[in-house]
């Protein structure tokens, strides 16, 4: 028996009315699922839906249309998102790209991991409590100085660790991670996916990485969807997907990652996509086991 998935997202369209002559249509009709345990790639260009997605799985905006199963509960239904609540604000964290406005310039560190583990009541003493908060801090680098400091007193990449460290300090079931490190300087980057990856191998929770960089995706995912125009246009494993790319704009993509071989760099070609002419049309079908395309 197949086991169920973490998270399953059937047929999610999500268009934003402007007014009554204009409506964006952010994503239209997407498929896909998360095992236990899955790091799941959500790439594409900006403006192509991936940060609409996040959204949408953790309620933040009210689908169109569509679906969408946490832990086989029907989670886009709104009777049993609220019986759910209290479960879903535990077990599914987001953590954003923007740490400087995700944190609470107001509160100290301690305050910020602290704040989830007291509301969800998983500390009963004061002491089990700033023990919890020095082991996270320790699991996200970070030194017990930084317990009284407050946001603005720390860099980008101090300030994401603090956010990943609020993220996993009530042990969620899934964390989506919505471009983590596209504000962070290039050597910050690497440094923060390490940590990722170490974290979810310890901690085993599902994981969904969104970013437009295809080198990063590739590094930390089992799996990878590539999204245009709020549609996925491909979908595989990353080894399936990087040795045998079908679409053209997964080609174009993986044709422009950077190689470091300056030889190799020199020669290469890029094959171009003219994403214009994209319509989002076509059936979104399994091609070969595992491997789904537009087309």
């Amino acid at each position: 028996m197949t086991e169920t998935p973490i998270l399953e997202v059937r047929n999610l369209v999500q268009d934003f009315h402007i007014n009554r002559k204009f409506t964006v249509k952010a994503v239209s009709g997407i498929t896909f699922t998360v095992g236990k345990g899955e790091v799941f790639g959500l790439v594409g260009e900006t403006g192509s839906g991936k940060s609409t997605v996040a959204r949408s799985v953790i309620g933040v905006n009210r689908l169109t249309s569509g679906k969408i199963f946490f832990k086989g509960s029907e989670i886009s239904d709104k009777a049993v998102y609220r019986q759910q609540k209290a479960d879903l604000q535990k077990n599914m964290q987001i953590i954003f790209q923007d740490s400087a406005a995700a944190l609470n310039p107001q509160m100290t560190v301690a305050q910020i991991i602290g704040e989830p583990l007291e509301i969800n009541r998983l500390c009963k003493t004061k002491e089990e409590l700033d023990r919890i908060i020095y082991e996270n801090l320790q699991q996200v680098g970070l030194s017990e100085i930084y317990r009284d400091k407050y946001p603005g007193e720390l860099s980008g990449g101090q300030r994401q660790r603090v956010a990943i460290a609020r993220s996993i300090a009530i042990h969620p079931d899934l964390i989506i991670a919505d471009e983590p490190i596209g504000s962070l300087d290039i050597s910050i980057q690497a440094q923060i996916v390490t940590l990722f990856q170490e974290l979810q191998k310890k901690h085993r929770f599902s994981f969904i990485f969104i970013a437009h960089d295809l080198s990063i995706i590739r590094f930390i995912s089992d799996r990878i969807a590539v999204m245009l125009k709020g549609k996925i246009v491909e979908m595989a494993d990353t080894q399936e997907l990087f040795e045998n790319p079908l679409h053209p704009y997964t080609k174009s993509l993986i044709s422009s990652v950077p190689v470091p071989d300056p030889r190799y760099e020199r020669v290469k070609k890029i094959i171009e996509y003219d994403t214009s002419v994209f319509t989002g049309e076509g059936d979104f079908k399994e091609v070969s086991q595992g491997h789904y395309l537009l087309n």
